[in-house]
């Protein structure tokens, strides 16, 4: 077995651990200005995915998630909940503000995070 083999292994092993709730993204564009919220991106298919669903993770400290204000500079960045999931047969990576609907819920992807691995994890709020 080589390194490709063992590491799509390892992967399909950690799928099968963690990835035990069902989601569906919901894909998302800009509306027709700037004063419209975001609608339906009907470019992008719908499709459901495995994954986990962790509450109240530990903030992150990230330069790329400061905002405008210079003197937020090192604050932590906090999100309701992360869901991770093995992407490797996916038709296309979801992107912030897609929605990614578990249950009667929907959550808004705020953040998108690669380790290197063919899993993702996906900074979420609920969607209000």
């Amino acid at each position: 077995m080589d390194w490709e083999e063992a590491e799509a292994r390892l992967e399909s092993v950690a799928a099968g651990v963690f990835d035990r709730q069902t989601f569906r993204l919901l894909p998302r564009k800009a509306g027709q200005s700037v004063n419209h919220g975001q609608v339906p991106d009907w470019d992008r298919e719908e499709f459901d995915f495995r994954g986990s669903l962790e509450f109240n993770p530990p903030g992150i400290a990230s330069e790329r998630r400061m905002g405008a204000d210079p003197t937020g500079r090192g604050q932590m960045v906090f999100f309701e909940a992360v869901v991770t999931a093995a992407t490797t047969e996916w038709p296309y990576m979801p992107r912030r503000g897609d929605l990614l609907a578990h249950g009667h819920d929907r959550y808004k992807i705020e953040g998108v995070d690669a380790d290197g691995s063919a899993r993702r994890v996906f900074q979420v709020n609920r969607a209000r």
